[in-house]
């Protein structure tokens, strides 16, 4: 994929969608392009931010997949492409994963976000081999999302495995940081830069210094 493309579509601040419930906890898909539409209308756009929906914050552990497939169907919706839709697909079945990120495709997704399996305790080599698995599955553009705060799950894209990744032609972008492995973050944007669109996620903690060393995007 062209790395420059991905770096200008995932450029600026990252919106993490929340997901609105009714009384009755359905969907609120009213809500939800609602919510989408003020980004925009706040001046969000192609170059200037991007949308990871359904993501972590907007829940996707506990939707159904067909509620899924209508979230992303909204956002591209209401994107009309005039602003990135970030897919987050979640699970623990290589397989599962793999159908939300067809569904998504056809919802009108423009990259997918998969973070590594929960529950689990990886090691570095299940790690690459989950996400070459799931990168070959499909022609989306594939945004890892580190865990670097899961101490001890084995959920760290170390330095070893970031280089492993790059060598997974649809793995594009990093969503990687928090401020105990500073040092690591580092390096890794040193070395990695030029080949993966780096989305800080330290929540704020790192943003200016990832920024000077060639990430992209960030979350705050």
């Amino acid at each position: 994929m062209n790395i420059d493309k991905v770096k200008n579509d995932l450029k600026g601040p990252a919106s993490l969608i929340m997901l609105p419930f009714d009384r009755k906890n359905n969907l609120d898909v009213m809500g939800l392009k609602k919510n989408l539409q003020y980004t925009l209308d706040e001046g969000m756009g192609n170059g200037r931010g991007f949308w990871i929906v359904p993501c972590g914050t907007g829940e996707y552990l506990n939707i159904s997949s067909e509620e899924h497939e209508v979230i992303v169907s909204a956002a591209s919706e209401v994107s009309k492409g005039q602003i990135p839709v970030v897919a987050g697909c979640a699970g623990i079945n290589p397989n599962d994963v793999i159908n939300l990120i067809n569904q998504s495709k056809e919802a009108g997704a423009d990259y997918v976000m998969v973070p590594p399996p929960f529950y689990e305790v990886l090691d570095e080599e299940a790690l690459c081999e989950w996400y070459r698995i799931i990168a070959e599955s499909t022609d989306l553009g594939l945004v890892v999302y580190d865990q670097s705060w899961r101490i001890g799950l084995g959920t760290n894209l170390t330095l070893p495995v970031i280089e492993k990744l790059s060598n997974i032609d649809r793995v594009v972008s990093l969503k990687y940081g928090s401020q105990n492995i500073f040092n690591d973050t580092i390096a890794a944007l040193e070395e990695f830069s030029s080949r993966f669109a780096f989305i800080d996620n330290s929540l704020g903690y790192l943003a200016s210094v990832s920024h000077m060393h060639g990430a992209t995007g960030w979350i705050s």
